[in-house]
């Protein structure tokens, strides 16, 4: 869903990697995160349903990932290694706040919004619902898949899940979301 235009080939990103780590750049490093940083920062929001939580988390990922660029290791993607660290941010903020559960599980007071042919900010207010519908869990794994096009094998090293349970509750969880939406 939101691969972006402007991602970098593997040997522009095996350059700038190389610039930000071996001389500190911080022009590389910016290059280098630059095209993961708006959808890092949706896919907080999506978690923290608040805008400046987000905004918070994305700035600690990114200085996270600086103070740790020599922890990666080039194995997958940078994208994924970023994504991982937003994960385990998200969770340390959740924790630390006591709002764990209030703020992967709390359902919106809003009403759903009738959904008209052609009517898109409706469409995605019930979309928006139905994810907040979700398990927590299973809400998580899906946006990692469908929102933010990781792979499953990414998303099972990312959450520390075993492959087969990430795309089983992916699957029951799209399916959930189409029989719910039909």
């Amino acid at each position: 869903m939101d691969a972006c235009a402007t991602d970098l080939d593997a040997e522009a990103e095996r350059r700038l990697l190389q610039a930000a780590r071996l001389s500190a750049d911080s022009v590389a490093f910016t290059r280098l995160v630059s095209p993961h940083v708006a959808p890092i920062r949706r896919y907080l929001e999506r978690f923290t349903q608040d805008g400046a939580d987000a905004d918070d988390l994305t700035q600690e990922t990114l200085v996270t990932a600086w103070r740790r660029l020599d922890d990666y290791d080039g194995r997958g993607r940078f994208k994924a290694w970023l994504f991982a660290i937003a994960y385990r941010e998200f969770l340390q903020h959740a924790r630390s706040r006591r709002r764990f559960w209030r703020a992967l599980g709390r359902l919106r007071a809003e009403p759903a919004a009738e959904t008209v042919s052609g009517d898109a900010p409706a469409a995605a207010s019930d979309l928006e619902r139905l994810l907040d519908a979700l398990e927590p869990e299973a809400r998580a794994l899906v946006l990692m898949s469908k929102g933010v096009g990781l792979s499953h094998a990414e998303i099972a090293e990312i959450t520390g899940k075993p492959l087969g349970t990430v795309k089983s509750v992916i699957n029951r969880a799209t399916r959930r979301l189409i029989d719910e939406h039909a």
